[in-house]
């Protein structure tokens, strides 16, 4: 019987998946994404990191991913998701040189083509499907329920807001992220050194702040090798046991340096501090405010991660190597980002720098869950977090037609915007062509099909 639930909950899953891309799918870079296109698109067209001749996107770049340093073309950003979506680019060029379609208006409004805009798309569905893979195998490791694994990784995935990132803004670097550190955890479980070391590579190459959750994820797997029955055993070969990381981090290492060279002239400069120095600012650590702004918290948004946090204590005393590892890093992102000066992400919503933990999440609320199974309150808990999923899944389909021009907004405020149209509304029709005429951040692959793209 509930083989039969299963199929259906994934069934109805990827249908629900496939009218969300349809219908809000969007074809176009935007904002910080241009930071990866132009490095993607730089390799695929002039087989470099940089540009040495304007671009024909510049015109639609937005004004802060537009930078020119040494008379070459750059971005500031590292070279990790924009090497991981050349393939797309690639295969989305042959399509362009054969096919012409919508290209024309593509090109005229955002410098690239309708096959650009699609291969991207495909490109971070690929990744997302990918990461909810590794996730699922890491929780039947840890003898997960399939029914536990559903849940969790469906509430904690939807109260996240990583779809965004995957349907509206699919190159930027998050649904990247989440698809490595899933890896990256599966990974160091099972052991696979090569695996592993692939993970930390391309998390590096995405970005160098996940630097802690790769030590922290080597001390780990160092704890595994020394520690055995509670007893410290240090063998003699136990630093041979990491030549195949070590070997295979070595050519990411090498394309980290080249592309700091060739971009920046000198192997270890940082983009941000070279070309516009910015930088993170030790004087003010704004941790708190990453995870309980009334305005942008990650709690106050997506408030299942808490429980989510607190399935590791249930779990410490089982799972202590595993729960420690999970919190440091989790913790080791609120640090970081603390101490950068743009600690709220910018023109988004919730906080988007700690969408990395969603792997980790999915594993603390699974323990939690576990934890709850043989109490009474067992469904009234369920019921519960059912609830905070909508909640957060709710924000996520309001900020797509709330116009607040502000990057600080309480959740509240896209409920009662909601009842101000409502109100307002003359009729059923009026309130949904209000909303439809509030449409931010693209116009999906609907909007194409009924012709009612951006007017250039």
């Amino acid at each position: 019987m509930f083989k039969h639930k299963t199929k259906l909950v994934l069934i109805l899953a990827v249908i629900a998946f496939a009218i969300l891309m349809i219908t809000q799918g969007d074809p176009f870079v935007r904002s910080d994404g241009f930071y990866y296109y132009h490095t993607a698109k730089s390799i695929v067209n002039e087989g470099s990191f940089v540009t040495e001749q304007q671009p024909e996107y510049w015109f639609s770049t937005a004004s802060w991913a537009k930078t020119i340093f040494n008379d070459k073309y750059v971005s500031v950003a590292s070279p990790g998701t924009a090497l991981l979506n050349v393939p797309a680019l690639f295969v989305a060029k042959m399509l362009s040189s054969h096919f012409d379609f919508y290209n024309d208006y593509f090109i005229a409004y955002n410098g690239h083509t309708i096959f650009d805009g699609i291969l991207l798309l495909i490109n971070a569905t690929i990744f997302f499907i990918g990461a909810l893979i590794f996730i699922y195998k890491t929780l039947s490791l840890l003898n997960f329920s399939k029914k536990t694994s559903i849940f969790s990784i469906g509430s904690v995935v939807i109260s996240s807001y990583l779809l965004w990132y995957v349907i509206l803004l699919p190159i930027f670097t998050h649904i990247y992220e989440v698809f490595f550190v899933s890896a990256l955890i599966y990974f160091l479980l099972k052991r696979n050194l090569i695996g592993l070391g692939i993970s930390i590579g391309f998390l590096f190459l995405i970005r160098p702040v996940f630097l802690p959750i790769i030590l922290i994820s080597l001390m780990y797997l160092t704890s595994e090798y020394i520690f055995k029955e509670n007893k410290i055993h240090i063998s003699k070969d136990i630093a041979k046991r990491f030549i195949p990381v070590v070997i295979t981090l070595i050519p990411f290492g090498l394309v980290y340096l080249l592309y700091n060279y060739i971009s920046y002239g000198h192997p270890l400069a940082s983009g941000y501090s070279v070309t516009r120095a910015e930088t993170f600012d030790f004087s003010a650590f704004k941790g708190l405010h990453i995870l309980v702004h009334p305005q942008r918290g990650w709690f106050v948004y997506t408030p299942i991660m808490l429980f989510a946090i607190t399935g590791f204590f249930v779990a410490l005393k089982k799972y202590r190597k595993l729960c420690l590892f999970s919190l440091a890093s989790i913790f080791s992102l609120v640090v970081i980002y603390g101490f950068w000066p743009n600690w709220w992400g910018g023109g988004s919503f919730g906080s988007r720098f700690l969408l990395a933990t969603v792997p980790f999440c999915c594993i603390g609320l699974a323990f939690l869950i576990k934890f709850l199974n043989n109490s009474k309150y067992k469904n009234y808990v369920l019921i519960f977090f059912i609830l905070l999923t909508i909640y957060s899944g709710s924000i996520l389909l309001l900020y797509r037609v709330s116009p607040f021009n502000t990057d600080f907004v309480s959740p509240m405020e896209y409920f009662s915007h909601q009842i101000e149209i409502a109100k307002s509304s003359s009729s059923v029709k009026d309130f949904v062509s209000q909303n439809i005429n509030n449409t931010q951040t693209g116009s999906g692959f609907m909007a194409i099909v009924l012709g009612r793209m951006d007017y250039i």
